[in-house]
């Protein structure tokens, strides 16, 4: 997926979608959830001038002030307990890469501080920021995004927050570009061959900003395909990812011999279409739009994207019946996923 606006520098359809979230106020535990805290860190990494920045949300127990993080005059930010001291006991570790191409940083706050609060530690790793990202810089981000997720895990292992990650709940979830940067986890490969030409009669966002720019893939400098990757050996429990992009640079082979712990998420009709043939579980909600996956809007945010010409349908939902209403369905095929049994 790709974002239009400099904001964004920023199959299986399920017939009990309804029905789902009919029920979930009568599934949802008695109990109170705990909060959610949050933490920022930086990582220096050889691969990026500036150090990658790290959210870390967990569950906490402090009474302390939630304060907004994230959010700008188009999308909302989520709440969380700013360097409270987590709950006791061991997480289960989720790594979150979210967003696009040039992705605003805090478009996936809303799922992990919601998943924080379900008991995960969730280390959002964050894109760079938008000003940081020329066009001529930006043909190689598919690999440096896989670079940062590499970089992160291995700030956890050193930080004091390993000895409170449960070694066997390590998980991974992506979205759109993150998800993408997620599956390179796993082994699975961008073919620099065929994504010098992904531009090819492509008239998305992303390809018209390169070509506005007059940069061209086919002429760009690229890494080899596991540039930046470090052997974490690590076992992924599970993975999760939300309309990844550059599907069709994937090397063929690789999408044939993918773990079975993996799990593809479609929002949106061309997407449901383009997963509905990858092996592994698929959940899909074609009546959504991809834009969905993104924040909450504000209630400003329709007459901003008018006034600027941009693309009101950033804050539309296709024909969903509301962006709270994919987000509940988005957390609880999350929830499922990470967790079958519970």
């Amino acid at each position: 997926m790709t974002f239009p606006s400099r904001y964004f520098r920023i199959v299986r359809t399920t017939r009990w979608y309804w029905l789902a979230l009919l029920c979930l106020s009568f599934t949802t535990r008695a109990e109170a959830l705990p909060a959610a805290g949050v933490q920022q860190q930086a990582v220096t990494v050889s691969h990026r001038s500036h150090p990658v920045q790290l959210l870390l949300w967990y569950p906490t127990h402090s009474r302390g002030a939630a304060q907004r993080t994230g959010g700008n005059g188009l999308f909302q930010g989520s709440a969380g307990v700013h360097d409270a001291a987590p709950v006791d006991g061991k997480l289960p570790l989720l790594l979150m890469s979210y967003g696009g191409l040039r992705s605003a940083p805090f478009q996936g706050n809303w799922l992990a501080q919601q998943l924080a609060q379900h008991g995960y530690l969730v280390v959002q790793i964050q894109p760079p920021a938008a000003e940081s990202l020329l066009p001529e810089q930006a043909t190689d981000e598919p690999w440096r995004r896989a670079a940062d997720i590499s970089a992160a895990y291995q700030w956890l292992k050193r930080s004091e927050w390993q000895p409170r990650i449960n070694p066997e709940r390590q998980n991974l979830l992506g979205a759109f570009l993150g998800a993408t940067a997620m599956l390179q986890q796993t082994g699975i490969r961008l073919d620099p061959a065929r994504y010098r030409h992904s531009c090819d009669g492509n008239d998305s966002t992303d390809c018209r900003w390169y070509a506005a720019h007059q940069v061209s893939l086919p002429q760009a400098a690229l890494p080899a395909s596991t540039w930046g990757m470090e052997s974490t050996a690590v076992h992924w429990q599970r993975i999760v990812v939300i309309n990844p992009e550059l599907l069709n640079s994937v090397t063929p082979a690789d999408l044939s011999v993918q773990p079975a712990t993996l799990t593809y998420i479609a929002l949106g009709q061309d997407a449901a279409e383009e997963q509905s043939t990858l092996p592994g579980q698929t959940f899909s909600l074609t009546a959504a739009s991809p834009f969905s996956a993104l924040a909450l809007c504000t209630a400003n945010a329709t007459a901003i994207l008018r006034e600027e010409g941009e693309e009101e349908a950033l804050c539309q939902d296709g024909k969903a019946s509301s962006r709270q209403a994919v987000h509940q369905q988005l957390l609880q095929w999350v929830l499922t996923a990470l967790n079958p049994a519970h």
